[in-house]
């Protein structure tokens, strides 16, 4: 990852020893929270489902969402249409006071799954 923000010219974080070093999984099972927030997370990329898109670094957010009470995505439409998680039970607001860097037009959005 650090050669690929080197090569984009995107300067990357240095953390401090206070912070550990978790992914989103290992975070919540570790500290196992009662609601996990994520904004504009990439979800995992499933080769049994190609046409999902995704990364390979991307979060495994049904797990995510097996993991806590309540998962809350903050995302847009079009950027986020074609996460798998959609096929769950859920609820989703478009509050026009969200906006995001996304000039595609179409509305950004808060959406819920609850166990």
């Amino acid at each position: 990852m650090k050669g690929y923000y080197e090569e984009i010219r995107q300067p990357t974080v240095r953390y401090g020893d206070n912070v550990e070093k978790l992914d989103a999984l290992a975070a919540v099972t570790k500290y196992k929270p009662q609601v996990v927030i994520a904004c504009w997370v990439t979800h995992r990329f499933e080769p049994n489902r190609p046409e999902a898109g995704g990364s390979l670094t991307g979060v495994d957010e049904e797990a995510l969402i097996a993991s806590c009470e309540e998962y809350i995505f903050i995302g847009n439409d079009h950027v986020h249409t074609q996460k798998p998680i959609w096929q769950l039970p859920h609820e989703k607001l478009t509050p026009p006071w969200i906006f995001s860097r996304a000039v595609n037009g179409s509305p950004d959005f808060i959406a819920t799954w609850r166990r």
